[in-house]
C-alpha cells in the first residue's frame, strides 16, 4: 500500500510509465481515493495521504457492518 498526497497523478505515473492497469478504485469519478493497479500479476495499491484524525470522516456516511 502506497500513500500519496494526489492519487489522480499517482494513477497516471504508475499507469503512463510503468506499465501498471487500473483494475479497481474508489470512488469511480476523475479524482479517486483509491486504486488497485496490476502489470504482470504484480498488483499495487495506491491510497489518499491523510491525517489520521480524518480518517473516520472518510466513510462516514456508509453503514457500519457487525462483527
Amino acid at each position: 500500500m502506497l500513500t500519496s498526497n494526489n492519487v489522480k497523478e499517482s494513477v497516471a505515473f504508475y499507469r503512463d510509465i510503468c506499465g501498471f492497469e487500473m483494475s479497481e478504485s474508489w470512488s469511480d469519478g476523475p479524482d479517486p481515493m483509491w486504486a488497485n493497479m496490476d502489470l504482470n500479476g504484480q498488483s499495487i495499491m495506491v491510497e489518499c495521504a491523510m491525517e489520521p484524525d480524518k480518517v473516520g470522516d472518510m466513510c462516514k456516511d456508509e453503514p457500519l457492518e457487525e462483527a
